[in-house]
């Protein structure tokens, strides 16, 4: 679960801004982690058309399941959840040219999806344990949560998959 993250965007034809008449091209870079609840507050200072939208793929062009609000020329909420973690390119679809370019477009900045990582150093893949003797399990977590917050268990199979378990933890 994430938590509920609250941000204002201004946006001119100048570019995007978190402070109204503070509009660069690109904008603020914005961080957010992953599965956080978005309610973006956004305002047209400029009296025009904007939309604002992350552009996954990074194709330039709008396409399902990517995050795209209503058009709005004054101003508008949009809320999303933040469910793909990566670094993106957030636009005005409708000012940033066609396809959108992360370099020379009106109206673009970078939108940032911190996710939790997970690396195991022991077992390898190739590890083979026999019962009854213990076993070390050593792995690295990577995220923005303070540790103690985060909840970890391991489970097991065996004989090909077909009998599993939970491995008892420190």
């Amino acid at each position: 679960h994430g938590a509920n993250v609250s941000l204002q965007l201004f946006g001119t034809l100048r570019g995007w801004s978190t402070a109204p008449g503070a509009e660069t091209n690109p904008g603020p870079t914005i961080t957010v982690d992953q599965g956080d609840h978005i309610t973006l507050d956004l305002t047209s200072e400029d009296g025009f058309d904007h939309t604002f939208w992350i552009d996954y793929d990074g194709d330039g062009r709008v396409d399902s399941g990517e995050p795209l609000s209503a058009l709005f020329s004054t101003s508008t909420t949009f809320v999303f959840d933040a469910n793909v973690a990566g670094t993106f390119t957030y636009y005005c679809s409708i000012h940033c040219g066609t396809p959108c370019n992360p370099t020379s477009s009106l109206m673009r900045g970078t939108w940032v999806t911190r996710g939790l990582t997970v690396a195991i150093a022991t077992p390898t893949a190739a590890t083979s344990w026999t019962g009854g003797v213990a076993h070390d399990i050593v792995f690295n977590l990577g995220g923005t949560d303070p540790p103690s917050s985060l909840t970890v268990w391991v489970n097991f199979t065996r004989n090909g998959g077909t009998v599993t378990g939970t491995i008892a933890g420190p």
